[in-house]
């Protein structure tokens, strides 16, 4: 058997282990920018994974009435297989009095989307649900939430407040 003990000095041996360790310093502060580029990449997806659909209910001057079937739409196939995940609206003119209410119903499955224990609904001079009072966020059926192709949607406004015009919903879906 060869003595391989002369092949290598003591400074040689050094070296290496000083070269080694800076190489694995080196891959552990890639991955770590990896890890943390990963991190970023996911937390922004589930705001892009989000498809919104906008409906225009009622004409910046259109008195809001109360009724089943403000408007319907047809669940495109970009959106088969989505849950509803938010919901929000924007009155034109805030109302004078009273609560504007409206429910999400899904007709070909025959069931409302949002809980009957609260509807998207604007108080008095409130314009955007985004800026409502919290205990007006509407609060979306978990077993209702999903959606196909083909599926119709129906928006009702279940209370129509004195002096609210103008009516868009907003309608955010997502992969489950």
């Amino acid at each position: 058997m060869a003595d391989l003990s002369e092949s290598f000095k003591a400074g040689d041996i050094a070296t290496a282990s000083d070269a080694a360790s800076d190489a694995i310093s080196k891959v552990a502060s890639v991955s770590d920018a990896a890890s943390n580029a990963q991190s970023k990449i996911t937390a922004r997806s589930a705001t892009w994974d989000t498809k919104t659909v906008i409906l225009k209910i009622y004409a910046e001057a259109a008195a809001i009435a109360a009724g089943d079937g403000a408007m319907y739409f047809t669940i495109p196939a970009a959106l088969n297989g989505m849950d509803l995940t938010s919901v929000g609206g924007h009155l034109y003119t805030a109302a004078t009095s009273g609560v504007v209410g409206v429910q999400v119903a899904n007709v070909t499955s025959g069931v409302d989307m949002l809980s009957s224990a609260r509807i998207l609904e604007w108080d008095v001079t409130e314009k955007d649900t985004a800026g409502a009072a919290a205990s007006s966020a509407a609060v979306i059926s978990t077993g209702a939430d999903g959606v196909v192709t083909g599926e119709e949607i129906r928006i009702d406004i279940d209370d129509a407040a004195s002096g609210a015009k103008g009516l868009e919903i907003r309608l955010g879906f997502r992969t489950p």
